[in-house]
């Protein structure tokens, strides 16, 4: 609320961490946001490369510009949104995107972003971060100190029913077909703890 009285050059929200059990909806929440804020909306994973985000320098092989330029670039809006998913899963990269995401999330530093493609450097402060994560324990100090972290309990059980029924009405949708259930099913897998939301879809 209060961006809104600032001026346009001094935009800037916070990168949001958000931190749960796998299949709990992190990455169903991320592309619902960038819909109802009619933003330009990219999906990458924390496994890949440094150069994803920030290109590769024309003498490497298959050089390619960053993600980040492209996007800017392609949609003409200065505050796309990015998820970054699984941010806690080591990369076993050599150039980890964590390097490339230490400067996105700095806002000095990402005024002054350099795209090793171009050899240009551009602001890409305005940028929208959401990073997900299934436990801080993989994702690294000066990271976690850039954004704001929300820890997002797992659903109870009548959360979890209302989940449930909500993919099957999916599935019927999709496919045509009215797959019929008890209460009694929807409650047993419910239940079902040991199993995460995903397990349980599939």
């Amino acid at each position: 609320e209060l961006m809104n009285h600032l001026p346009a050059a001094d935009f800037q929200i916070t990168p949001i961490l958000l931190l749960g059990s796998p299949g709990i909806g992190k990455t169903a929440f991320a592309i619902a946001l960038s819909k109802i804020m009619g933003l330009p909306f990219k999906k990458l994973n924390g496994v890949e490369p440094s150069f994803t985000l920030t290109g590769s320098h024309p003498t490497w092989t298959k050089a390619a510009p960053g993600m980040m330029l492209e996007q800017l670039a392609a949609t003409g809006c200065a505050a796309p949104l990015f998820l970054v998913d699984e941010i806690d899963k080591p990369s076993g990269e050599r150039y980890p995107i964590v390097s490339a995401l230490l400067e996105l999330l700095e806002p000095e530093n990402a005024t002054e972003f350099k795209d090793e493609f171009f050899q240009i450097s551009f602001n890409a402060r305005h940028a929208i971060w959401l990073l997900t994560a299934n436990t801080t324990t993989g994702v690294s100090h000066p990271l976690l100190s850039r954004m704001a972290v929300f820890d997002i309990p797992p659903p109870g059980i009548e959360q979890r029913k209302r989940i449930i029924n909500a993919e099957f009405k999916k599935l019927c949708d999709r496919s045509g077909f009215n797959v019929k259930t008890t209460d009694c099913e929807i409650t047993f897998l419910a239940e079902r703890l040991d199993l995460d939301l995903r397990k349980i879809t599939r």
